[in-house]
């Protein structure tokens, strides 16, 4: 997991944007392979995905509320590493990702928030996002609504 870490955020400069936060290419999975940045659920995808192909067990997206992380289980529930991929796959306590969520959207969590999900919830997380942007951005819905017929499609 540490050379995973390594690989990702040190050798191939993987990072959280944070100039432009809202541009476009932070939001889509296909620009932030080529720009090694990109928001925190894309930058999750990119994380999960190679774990995944390299067989690192029990790596899955924790949707916490104003912000999302990659956990490690370690093959039990108590031993969990949180991972910030936004902030340069910084590990965090559970307290520290507690305080971290109070702290950007004013949310007190549980151990509820920290149940892994499931590929099918990070598209939805995804498409939130990108419904959310695209009201923030023109001020007006028109532009969500496709984003927001393929949320309905992906989890009726």
């Amino acid at each position: 997991m540490e050379a995973l870490r390594y690989f990702i955020f040190e050798e191939s400069g993987f990072h959280g944007s944070r100039t432009e936060y809202y541009h476009s290419a932070s939001r889509y999975l296909d620009h932030v392979l080529d720009d090694s940045e990109g928001l925190p659920v894309p930058l999750s995808v990119v994380f999960i995905e190679l774990a995944r192909r390299l067989e690192i067990e029990d790596v899955s997206g924790l949707a916490l509320p104003g912000h999302f992380v990659v956990g490690h289980f370690q093959n039990d529930k108590d031993k969990l590493k949180i991972i910030d991929v936004f902030e340069r796959g910084k590990i965090l306590s559970k307290a520290e990702t507690i305080e971290m969520i109070r702290s950007i959207s004013g949310y007190r969590i549980g151990d509820e928030d920290f149940e892994p999900v499931d590929p099918r919830g990070i598209v939805v997380r995804m498409l939130q996002n990108l419904i959310g942007l695209e009201i923030d951005d023109k001020k007006e819905p028109t532009e969500a609504v496709k984003f927001l017929d393929l949320a309905i499609v992906v989890d009726p």
